[in-house]
């Protein structure tokens, strides 16, 4: 039971870090999250990454403060919506692919109801970071990292 719980709260944290980010892009358009970050003393659940046109990974906040840097601030361009939807279309693919051939084993084994029911929940949510995602993207502000 424990090995899916642990799935499930990558995903939440996952979530929970698109949520203040958009809310901070919603509110401040032109802050340096960086900096704010830093100022502001962000919890570890803000700890994410704009990577490669539009991917999250999770990671502390101080870690991306050293590791990257915040570049000039574009308007996206259609082609960039598409390349960036293309991306994350394919992570969750790969998210729900995993999940589903985990619980098709899962049957093989007999595993419990409670078990299948957070993985299907976990997909769900992995839709729900789909359509957040391409919230961001039509944000009139989008931030790009460079290392």
């Amino acid at each position: 039971m424990s090995q899916y719980q642990v799935k499930k709260d990558d995903v939440l944290n996952c979530y929970n870090a698109l949520k203040d980010l958009k809310k901070i892009l919603e509110y401040t358009p032109n802050v340096n999250l960086t900096e704010y970050a830093n100022k502001n003393d962000l919890n570890n659940n803000f700890g994410t990454v704009l990577k490669e046109g539009g991917i999250l990974e999770h990671n502390g906040i101080r870690g991306v403060g050293s590791e990257w840097k915040w570049v000039s601030k574009v308007e996206p361009s259609r082609d960039m919506a598409k390349e960036t939807l293309k991306r994350i279309n394919q992570k969750i693919a790969a998210l729900n692919k995993k999940y589903s051939s985990k619980k098709t084993s899962n049957k093989k084994e007999n595993k419990s109801t409670s078990e299948s029911q957070i993985l299907i929940n976990t997909e769900r949510l992995s839709f729900s970071i789909t359509k957040l995602l391409w919230g961001l993207i039509s944000v009139k502000t989008i931030y790009h990292y460079d290392k």
